[in-house]
């Protein structure tokens, strides 16, 4: 989403946005442009966003924790360990589940690979865990809440992308010609 943002941020301004043309600016594209990069999220920002995406970039502020949370589990995940802790398996796999992993009988494998009704996200996940502070059970990230959240936050991020366009960019088309 970021990419199509500046693109379209640069065709109206080039001045405000990341050089499509510049591949060591393409490689600096990133959420941060919007956001800012912590702990200060002041560095890092685009100016042609305050102009040309407000609501969009006041939305993503509003968003700032369930983004940072969702940066820092990918981070994780991608890059150190595991990102769950715990949750709950499933004792009613959907049908063909087990079968299309090959191990329909195996019920020692299948104790192992149970799709899961629940998954814990690890609190604090970069922080080693002999530091972690203890935490209550009401705090614990839950995947399905924030990839909940997510749905949400994007789809009203294409809102808000959408309304900030039709108001600050001038196009010559606004339709697709045939």
């Amino acid at each position: 989403m970021v990419f199509g943002l500046n693109a379209l941020g640069w065709i109206a301004d080039s001045k405000q946005f990341k050089d499509v043309t510049n591949e060591k600016e393409l490689a600096s594209i990133s959420p941060y442009n919007i956001l800012g990069k912590p702990p200060t999220y002041t560095s890092g920002m685009v100016q042609g966003y305050d102009e040309y995406f407000l609501s969009l970039k006041s939305c993503w502020h509003q968003n700032r924790d369930l983004i940072h949370t969702i940066f820092e589990q990918h981070d994780v995940s991608k890059h150190r360990s595991v990102a769950f802790s715990g949750g709950t398996a499933r004792n009613d796999p959907p049908p063909g589940f087990f079968e299309q992993l090959g191990i329909a009988g195996d019920k020692a494998r299948q104790s192992l690979l149970c799709p899961m009704s629940e998954i814990i996200l690890t609190y604090q996940p970069k922080t080693p865990w002999r530091q972690r502070k203890p935490h209550d059970y009401k705090d614990i990230d839950k995947l399905e809440d924030i990839a909940e959240k997510f749905c949400t936050f994007i789809n009203i991020c294409g809102l808000k992308a959408l309304e900030d366009a039709k108001s600050n960019i001038k196009l010559n088309y606004y339709e697709f010609k045939r």
